[in-house]
């Protein structure tokens, strides 16, 4: 390798103070002259970036057909795959805040159709931090009181709903919320920590609860079960034997349960237009059922029945008969007029079903055999009959989307089920689960 120019001299012998200066001079300028590169190369990138136009997202793929996408999907009943295009494209592309609050208050509704209520509410929020007081989040706000009260949140949806309509409501609610109902020596309690246990319970005790001195009964029903559960600690019942078993049997199902809950939620998504196949594969589950006008006549005993049977197949068209023992009947307060369904139930009456079947298979005009009812015996004339129909899918439609995910639910519990059972290689030897059958052997089914 040859001699830099500027090392010839020291390389041939001089003065070393000379050389050494001269080195430190080259160093000077050749770190000048990269901090002038860098300079320039920093000037010429601000130059040019005004005229670099940004690649789109998606590698070429516009927003605007990112976005025509997730309304397609969404129109066509595709509701998950919707949910996902949607997200995409507020992920994905730059997009303003009030498009993000109304595309998430869109992904919120389609949640809220699905009944993911806590999906749904993660989306209404995003929608109201997007753009604060904008008609989406103002819309948002509603659908998280409907959300709450699904959820069975039924105090949080309150206060959402004071929320939407008081003035300044969300400053004086959370003042509302917080105040102190309640001290365990230095503990406070407040209306908020009440309410959250409140709405842990059925809805029945929490109707109770609203009723004059309900909330304080629980109040105090709440503080006694802290104290003495505090006080179990205290003496150690907490680690007895049967009570640790018994936590962990608890602890197993709660989260057996909840497990199942988020398995289950992941695997099973409706469709609308799945729920409208269903109903049009399964007729018979969506019927009204048929129904018939009848007047009855109930009499104490088998003997009295016939008697009023015979006057009235005897009478023949002649219905002169039968009216008077119906008033007669009538009288006695023995007498029913009203429809009998096909569900076994006459009017009045609650369910008979004998009696039932046999008004629903006479002509109008005609009368039952004398039957046995809960009052007696009775003898029937109808007088109308109108058969069952299937219900318009519009009236049908919320009862078939429940029929038909209790039976998607209930299949990818099974699958699940089998899922788990094959990966842990379960081997079940039902023979031996009776005492006579059982032993030790290897093999089995």
């Amino acid at each position: 390798m040859s001699t830099p120019e500027y090392m010839k001299g020291a390389a041939q012998g001089g003065h070393p103070a000379h050389h050494e200066s001269q080195a430190r001079h080259m160093t000077v300028l050749t770190i000048a002259h990269i901090a002038l590169t860098c300079a320039l190369g920093v000037l010429m990138v601000a130059l040019l970036a005004p005229r670099m136009a940004p690649e789109p997202a998606g590698g070429g793929w516009p927003a605007a057909q990112q976005k025509e996408l997730a309304v397609k999907l969404n129109t066509e009943g595709l509701s998950d795959r919707a949910v996902e295009a949607f997200e995409t494209y507020l992920r994905q592309y730059t997009v303003e805040s009030g498009e993000v609050a109304r595309v998430s208050y869109l992904m919120g509704k389609i949640r809220c159709d699905q009944q993911r209520y806590e999906d749904a509410m993660a989306c209404f929020h995003r929608a109201q931090i997007a753009e604060p007081g904008g008609q989406a989040a103002s819309d948002a706000g509603r659908q998280m009181v409907t959300c709450l009260d699904r959820l069975g949140r039924s105090y949080d949806a309150r206060y959402a709903l004071d929320q939407q309509t008081a003035l300044r409501a969300s400053a004086r609610t959370q003042d509302v919320r917080s105040a102190v109902v309640a001290k365990i020596g230095d503990e406070q309690i407040t209306l908020r920590d009440v309410e959250n246990e409140l709405q842990k319970l059925p809805a029945a005790q929490q109707a109770e609860a609203e009723k004059p001195e309900g909330k304080l009964d629980f109040l105090k029903q709440h503080i006694t079960q802290m104290l003495l559960f505090k006080k179990g600690l205290v003496l150690g019942v907490d680690r007895q034997a049967d009570v640790r078993e018994r936590v962990a049997a608890i602890e197993r199902q709660l989260v057996v349960r909840q497990l199942l809950d988020d398995e289950i939620k992941k695997r099973v998504t409706i469709e609308s237009g799945d729920v409208k196949l269903f109903y049009e594969a399964n007729p018979g589950m969506f019927m009204t059922p048929a129904r018939a006008r009848a007047t009855v006549v109930v009499c104490t005993n088998r003997a009295e029945a016939e008697a009023v049977l015979k006057a009235a197949l005897e009478a023949g068209t002649n219905d002169a008969p039968f009216a008077t023992a119906a008033a007669e009947a009538k009288k006695r307060k023995q007498w029913f007029e009203g429809q009998a369904t096909a569900d076994g139930r006459v009017a009045g009456m609650g369910l008979e079903r004998e009696l039932a079947d046999a008004v629903l298979a006479q002509k109008a005009g005609l009368v039952s055999n004398a039957l046995p009812v809960s009052a007696g015996f009775a003898v029937a004339r109808a007088a109308e009959y109108v058969p069952g129909a299937v219900r318009p899918f519009a009236e049908a439609q919320a009862d078939a989307e429940r029929l038909y995910r209790a039976r998607k639910e209930q299949q990818a519990l099974q699958d699940m089920i089998e899922e788990t059972m094959k990966a842990n290689r379960v081997q079940l030897y039902p023979a031996r689960l009776s005492p006579s059958n059982a032993d030790t052997g290897g093999g089995g089914r």
